[in-house]
């Protein structure tokens, strides 16, 4: 049916093209980590209003 270095190239193609699938979900899971940390931060930073950091200006 088909020749054995016919079979190689195309398992070698599918080996490449699932690392290449794996290397873009994982720079997709980064991208979303990043961004949560950054909206963290806004959040509970220095910057953030004081209700947000958990309500220290109404314990005053």
């Amino acid at each position: 049916m088909f020749q054995s270095d016919t079979l190689f190239v195309i398992g070698v193609l599918c080996f490449v093209l699932f690392i290449a699938f794996l290397a873009d979900v994982y720079g997709q899971y980064k991208r979303r980590t990043v961004a949560l940390e950054r909206i963290a931060d806004a959040l509970t930073g220095p910057d953030a209003p004081d209700v947000l950091r958990g309500g220290k200006t109404l314990l005053r």
